[in-house]
């Protein structure tokens, strides 16, 4: 390894096998190199055929030639003395030894890594995972490929925090039409980790995920610029929920309406089996103060001699 001055125009920048990072134009950089110069050498590798690939530091090589820099300074590995594999771990663990990766780049980065280093699972699962921060889980991997698959579209919504890498991966795998249907829903609403899975398996259920606006009430909430994404997530996961499950949507509207009628106080919560598949109901309540349980105590006496109680467990 040696350190000399190449040429910009030597520098293959087309060719991104190396490449760690997501965002590949960063301003910041940009300006650091405008006003103090390059002070990092970048890693140049020189394939057998005589090509000048960038290793490490594609951001300040790009940066660097769009301020019309004529030469840069650089770290020179040979074909020869240096593998492919070897050039990509060194930009890993570079990039590892001053930053995080985000969820795109550890996913580029096991991709490489299994592919172009031809790591075995084993190994990217009990040492390169805990290394990039990630649980060291055989399911984490797949998710972690999966997403390195992903098209720009989901790409951009994971960036956004519009999903989850869970909800990204499985969203790389719908045939194409579905993906940009239920990527565009995505795109609309903002939803919690559990919500995005409820979603994705109504879609999954209700069948092929382009017919999703033509369902019944799922346009005007998706299109609803008067209600925020977080209520149009929860609005569209009881829509579809009752579209999958009529009868027990059903069932749920007439238990919530016996319920209703007892006028028991919010802190009292009464509810049913998730699914009806055993009768009764759940009681808990909640009191700060002695004189708060007694009134939810007193609220419970009085449900009990109510005589629609009985309806509340029959619609249980």
């Amino acid at each position: 390894m040696r350190i000399t001055e190449i040429a910009c125009e030597e520098l293959d920048l087309a060719d991104e096998r190396f490449r760690i990072s997501e965002e590949l134009d960063p301003p910041l950089l940009e300006e650091s190199l405008r006003r103090v110069g390059q002070i990092v050498p970048i890693v140049l590798w020189r394939d057998r055929s005589g090509r000048t690939i960038v290793g490490a530091g594609l951001r300040r090589a790009r940066a660097l030639s769009r301020l019309g820099a004529r030469r840069v300074w650089a770290r020179l590995l040979d074909a020869a003395e240096v593998p492919e594999a070897d050039v990509f771990r060194l930009a890993l663990w570079d990039n590892l030894a001053h930053r995080e990766l985000g969820v795109l780049e550890c996913a580029r980065a096991l991709a490489a890594l299994r592919g172009l280093c031809g790591v075995a699972d084993d190994v990217l699962v009990d040492e390169y995972l805990p290394a990039l921060g990630l649980e060291a889980h055989k399911n984490v991997l797949r998710t972690h490929l999966a997403l390195a698959e992903a098209g720009p579209v989901v790409a951009r919504l994971v960036r956004d925090g519009a999903v989850t890498a869970a909800t990204a991966a499985r969203l790389v795998g719908l045939p194409e039409r579905s993906r940009g249907v239920a990527a565009d829903m995505f795109e609309r609403v903002r939803a919690s980790a559990s919500t995005q899975r409820e979603l994705l398996d109504h879609i999954e259920e209700l069948g092929e995920a382009a017919r999703l606006r033509d369902v019944a009430g799922v346009p005007e909430i998706l299109d609803d610029a008067n209600t925020s994404p977080g209520e149009r997530a929860e609005r569209l996961r009881a829509l579809l929920r009752r579209v999958r499950y009529p009868r027990l949507a059903g069932a749920e509207a007439r238990f919530a309406e016996e319920r209703s009628r007892l006028e028991l106080p919010r802190a009292v919560r009464v509810s049913h089996a998730p699914y009806f598949e055993t009768a009764g109901v759940k009681v808990e309540f909640e009191a700060a103060t002695p004189d708060a349980f007694r009134r939810a105590a007193e609220a419970l006496e009085r449900a009990a001699a109510d005589p629609r109680l009985h309806r509340l467990f029959e619609a249980s």
